[in-house]
């Protein structure tokens, strides 16, 4: 009997004991089951790139897990190249503070942070301008979004 062949996937959902597999191969999504090694030592999350093998129509097994690039823990999720934020400027006031600790955050795990800042609208001209003037000078991404 010769090795089986393993196909690899992306965990695109996890809840509770609920795994979602996208297989690259066919395009599906099958629920993820792990076996081995990987039930009792790997804890899996969205984003893991997974090696295995379909039992069923319905089932793939999950044999291996690949070596994550980062894991960010709220949400749990693997292997992320950009986050997007969404932080309004009026109602409530916009916390810098937060903002601060979460671009520090996505620094060190080395993913990119695009920012959406949301109500522009009820901002006066001078605080557009100011923000404007943040946006330049911080050179991150960012852009604005009114209702």
């Amino acid at each position: 009997m010769g090795k089986k062949e393993l196909k690899r996937g992306l965990v695109v959902d996890r809840e509770a004991q609920m795994i979602g597999v996208y297989l690259f191969e066919d395009g599906k999504t099958y629920r993820g089951i792990p076996r081995g090694k990987v039930l009792k030592k790997t804890k899996i999350n969205a984003g893991d790139y997974v090696w295995g093998e379909v039992v069923d129509p319905n089932t793939f097994a999950i044999e291996e897990v690949e070596e994550r690039k980062n894991l960010l823990i709220r949400p749990k999720v693997a292997n992320v190249d950009r986050v997007i934020i969404v932080e309004t400027l009026k109602m409530p006031e916009f916390n810098n503070y937060l903002l601060d600790n979460m671009l520090v955050v996505y620094e060190y795990f080395k993913v990119e942070p695009v920012i959406v800042f949301n109500k522009i609208d009820l901002l006066n001209e001078e605080e557009k301008k100011e923000l404007e003037r943040w946006i330049a000078f911080t050179g991150m991404r960012a852009t604005t979004f009114s209702r």
